[in-house]
C-alpha cells in the first residue's frame, strides 16, 4: 500500500512539473516557424479556438493598437460592415478608442471632418439624436 502511494505521488508530482513547463514549451513551439504556422492555421480553422483568440486580442491594449494602425485590417473591417458593428457593440472600449482616434484625425484634417459631418447630416436618426442632445431631451436612448 505504501509503495502504491509512492507511485501515485510520483505520478502526480511528474504531472505537476510537466504542466509547469508548458509555457516554456509553448514559447519554444511558437519560436519555430513551422510550428507557429501550424498553430495559427489550427486556431483559424476552429470556431471555438478562434473565438477564444479574438477575445484575447480584443482584451489586449497592444493588440488593439496594432489593429488600429494596420491599414489592411482596417480596410477589411470597413468592407465587412455587419461584423464590424457587431464587434464594436460587443466591445464598447474598442469602439470608444476607435472614435477617439477618429476625433484626433478630424482635429488635424478638416476635409475628413467635413466629410464626416456631411455623412452625419444626411442621416436622419443621427440628426434627430443630436437635436435631442442639444435640447437636453432626457427621453433619448443611451445605447452603445
Amino acid at each position: 500500500m505504501v509503495t502504491f502511494h509512492k507511485i501515485i505521488s510520483g505520478l502526480i508530482l511528474s504531472a505537476v512539473l510537466t504542466s509547469c513547463q508548458f509555457s516554456s514549451d509553448a514559447n519554444k513551439a511558437l519560436l519555430d516557424t513551422g510550428s507557429r504556422k501550424e498553430i495559427v492555421f489550427t486556431i483559424a480553422n476552429n470556431n471555438q479556438m478562434m473565438e477564444e483568440m479574438m477575445n484575447e486580442i480584443l482584451s489586449s491594449n497592444n493588440a488593439k493598437m496594432m489593429m488600429q494602425k494596420n491599414e489592411k485590417m482596417l480596410n477589411m473591417m470597413l468592407e465587412d460592415h455587419a461584423s464590424t458593428v457587431k464587434i464594436m457593440k460587443g466591445n464598447p472600449a474598442l469602439m470608444h478608442n476607435i472614435m477617439s482616434d477618429m476625433m484626433e484625425v478630424f482635429n488635424s484634417d478638416t476635409s475628413a471632418m467635413i466629410s464626416m459631418c456631411k455623412t452625419m447630416m444626411q442621416n436622419k436618426p443621427m440628426m434627430d439624436m443630436m437635436q435631442k442632445m442639444k435640447t437636453g431631451d432626457q427621453g433619448m436612448p443611451h445605447k452603445m
